[in-house]
């Protein structure tokens, strides 16, 4: 039995840095094309489950380092477990990208994508580092916390400042009930290490909360899944009826030919979980090419019901536009982005080919 076990050391150890990188690569593809909605319960179940087997995995790590004479059963659990880890956080984190980035613009919530990629890639990069018990509370910390920004506002069914300090506090409860039952098995290295555990926690803790007041993390669960610029539109018995040009220039910024004191139409659908009421605001801005940047002309806005598979429909207009370089971005009553559409306004007193559409 003992020939075997170290037999199974030995080929963990030969191939280790494969299987850790195997396990990340699988957690992050699976995640990518199983999650679709953020409020969805699949979704939220594998989050919660992967917290779960996460926090229960490092325990069992750090128990079984100082136990003395393992069974053969043991010892293989103890080998294994890091990949448990590499494939729990993987998961966690390439799912917090794939939300993330779905919900905000790239170029408002760029610093907080680079942190969620940082993360997950250093999942890759760290993993010598999974045997260390404040590396592995860090990061079972953050995925708490990044978990439960979206996912607090879910439960209660509202966004806003005090949802977010109070995903923060429970976040911290969250976090303490783990350092509990940890302590009551691991009493000496959980005070070996506890100064650690504080600054990092509050460290990140800060950290999220001065990305939040800043607005560059994205405003999740809430999600743009369509903006455009149209020619016209109307309502019609539930529907919208828009007028678009019939050819599309496809990867190319769209020009919107028009006459002096035509209207343009800007139609954007973003998504909100269901019974979550907010206000979407549209920020008209033109680029002042003498003073080399964008000035906010118009900034309508509109109330989002949640609920709708395909994203809640409203749209603004804006007539006696200038010529030149516009764009219109899509946000909160907050400010924080969901998404930009850049275009150009032509004066063409010649009138466009169009087409209808229903949406």
């Amino acid at each position: 039995m003992y020939s075997k076990i170290q037999n199974l050391r030995n080929w963990i150890k030969k191939y280790k840095h494969w299987l850790m990188s195997a396990f990340l690569i699988f957690g992050f593809v699976s995640d990518s094309l199983t999650f679709r909605r953020v409020a969805g319960v699949f979704e939220n179940t594998v989050m919660v489950v992967y917290l779960i087997i996460t926090a229960f995995t490092i325990f069992v790590v750090n128990y079984l380092r100082h136990k003395e004479n393992r069974s053969a059963f043991l010892e293989k659990v103890y080998l294994f477990s890091p990949f448990v880890i590499q494939f729990t956080l993987g998961g966690l984190f390439s799912g917090f990208t794939v939300f993330y980035f779905r919900s905000g613009s790239l170029v408002s919530s760029w610093f907080f994508i680079i942190i969620l990629l940082t993360l997950m890639l250093g999942n890759e990069i760290f993993k010598k580092h999974y045997e260390h018990l404040a590396f592995q509370i860090t990061a079972l910390f953050t995925a708490i916390y990044f978990y439960l920004i979206f996912a607090v506002p879910v439960f209660v069914n509202k966004i806003g400042v005090g949802v977010f300090l109070l995903s923060g506090v429970v976040s911290f409860f969250v976090m303490l009930v783990c350092m509990y039952l940890f302590y009551l098995f691991i009493p000496g290295q959980i005070r070996k290490h506890k100064k650690i555990f504080v600054i990092a926690t509050f460290s990140m803790f800060a950290l999220v909360n001065v990305l939040y007041f800043t607005n560059i993390i994205p405003p999740i669960p809430l999600a743009l899944k369509k903006v455009e610029t149209y020619y016209q539109v109307t309502k019609v018995r539930g529907e919208y009826r828009v007028m678009d040009e019939t050819k599309s220039k496809f990867l190319q910024r769209k020009t919107m030919y028009i006459s002096p004191g035509d209207r343009i139409y800007v139609f954007s659908l973003v998504f909100a979980p269901a019974k979550i009421d907010t206000m979407i605001t549209h920020r008209w801005q033109y680029y002042d090419t003498i003073q080399k940047k964008w000035i906010t002309e118009s900034i309508p806005s509109f109330s989002v019901s949640g609920g709708r598979e395909d994203g809640y429909r409203g749209y603004s207009f804006k007539s006696s536009t200038k010529e030149g370089r516009w764009r219109v971005r899509v946000e909160t009553a907050r400010g924080q982005v969901l998404g930009t559409i850049v275009f150009n306004i032509k004066y063409q007193p010649e009138l466009q080919e169009l087409e209808e559409k229903m949406l």
